[in-house]
Parts: structure tokens; sequence; C-alpha cells
């Protein structure tokens, strides 16, 4: 069921938002980008960070919508899904809403891509080996194959997460930026978690997080066997550089590019650095 929002963008494409249900009580909210003269004709899924807005990764977007069909997962914990009664938000669960999108676009194998940031590179990753058409390609920009969350924050967020939420917001702001975020060679970082926690359902976010507080991704990621490309940011405090370069280890058939900063993982430039990686791939795929 498509909502009132469509839009045809002066850079070169048009948008439009879909309602898509993943499970009985659950839909999800997944915006279609379709270039106007693409130049590549295999579509794109973005799945981005915990509670992460489209807003932070526009430049990127634009780039990649111009060029070809993409599709952007709003996943659960975000404002905008729609959630009757209990449900889980689990990496597991929300890979199984990932498989679900994949089968409402009916995509086959090798006829579309994956990319996922952070957190969504986590559920893209995990969902490999569940998902019966596999993509042509992946890629995994800043994946956390675990979340190092501090034990005391995690008893802070299952008692008191939301109905002190407005007053934790604040703290929690200083906190990432004093011990986790390199304000100084990677600000783009504090801004994106600034406006991640300004816009996020308290509700949804406190289940999120404790439901994917142990998971880790280790074992699932020796099943991914198509080709990806994996980046890093290096200065970048907030994930973590040793569970990256495992990863890629781990990655047999795999790229890896070190992005320095979020700025420019949110940008253009990254735009342009996946479009290419894809359409390298699409001409392998071609040459078939």
């Amino acid at each position: 069921m498509n909502d009132a929002r469509t839009n045809k963008n002066l850079t070169g494409y048009k948008e439009v938002s879909i309602s898509v249900p993943v499970a009985e009580n659950v839909r999800l909210n997944v915006i279609s980008f379709t270039p106007l003269k693409p130049k590549l004709s295999i579509p794109v899924i973005l799945v981005t960070g915990l509670g992460s807005i489209m807003e932070s990764f526009q430049e990127m977007i634009s780039y990649l919508a111009a060029q070809m069909p993409l599709i952007f997962i709003e996943t659960r914990e975000k404002r905008s899904s729609q959630i009757e009664g209990e449900t889980s938000f689990s990496i597991e669960t929300q890979s199984q809403d990932l498989n679900r999108i994949i089968d409402y676009f009916r995509f086959e194998s090798n006829a579309y891509f994956l990319m996922g940031y952070s957190y969504g590179a986590t559920i893209v990753a995990h969902s490999y080996h569940i998902i019966e058409n596999k993509p042509a390609g992946i890629i995994l920009l800043e994946p956390s194959p675990e979340f190092h969350y501090p034990k005391w924050s995690l008893v802070v967020i299952k008692y008191f997460g939301c109905t002190l939420y407005f007053i934790l917001k604040p703290f929690t702001k200083w906190y990432l930026g004093h011990f986790y975020i390199n304000q100084k060679e990677d600000k783009q970082m504090a801004i994106i978690s600034s406006k991640s926690l300004d816009n996020a359902d308290p509700q949804k976010l406190r289940r999120a997080i404790l439901d994917i507080a142990r998971y880790k991704a280790w074992d699932n990621l020796k099943a991914i066997r198509c080709k990806s490309l994996v980046v890093g940011t290096s200065k970048d405090g907030l994930h973590n550089k040793e569970d990256i370069e495992k990863i890629v280890q781990l990655l047999g058939n795999s790229e890896y590019i070190d992005m320095e900063t979020n700025m420019r993982t949110h940008s253009s430039e990254m735009g342009e650095i996946a479009y290419h990686f894809f359409q390298n791939l699409k001409q392998g795929i071609t040459a078939e």
C-alpha cells in the first residue's frame, strides 16, 4: 500500500514510500527510489544504523538513486514502524524482515545487491544464510558483529530507559562524545548519533538495544559466499577496529577500504564507490 509521499527529485530520481507487512502485527516503511535515467538496472537494498534517519545518508542516497534503483528500509526500531502488541527486535527477527521485503519485491538470485551500515550491516550479514534468493554482492559499512554496551548501561536502559529517556538523552550524547566518538577527527559521528537520539522512539529503541545486546555474528559471517566490500573508518571511535579486521579475514571473497571518517561514509563519495563496486559485479554477472 503506497502512501501519499511520492517525489520526483531534481537530482534525477523519484521516490515513493511503501508500507510493507513483514509479520502479522508489524509493517515497515520502505522508500523506493527509481532513477529517471538509470545507468544500472540491478537494485540495491540499504539498511542503516540503530535509530538512524534517512537524512544522515542523503548525499550517498542521492548519488546512488540517480544511477540505480534503491530500496531504503526503515527497520523495526524506527518511529515509522507500525507495531501492534508485543514483538521482537532481535537481529534474527529483523533479518527475517529483510527476507520478507526481498520476497515482497520478488527479487531473484543474483538480481539485487545488499548494503548495510553498522547495525544494518549486522542485519544484512545475518540474513545471508536465511535468504533463499541470494544477492549478487554486499557492502558492509562499519559492520558491528557484536555490540559492546557497558553492563551498567543495559541496567539503566532496562529499568529506566523510557521513563527517564529525555533526562538521560543529554547524558548519553555527552558520554558518547567523550568516551567513544572521536570529536576532533570524526565530528560527523557525533551529529549522526545526536540526530538518531533526537528522532528515536524511546520504547522501541530500548527494546532493540536489550534484544541485540548479547548478539554475536561471527558464525554467520562464515556463510557469506558472494563478493563483498567491507568499509571501515579508522578515525571513528564508536565502531571497533579489531572487529572489522576480523570480519575481513572471515570473508574470503571480500575487499576492504578505509574511508577514515563517517563524513565520508555518508557522502556522495561513498555512493560513487558503491556504484562502481556494483557496476563491476554486474559486468561479471553478464560475462557469466
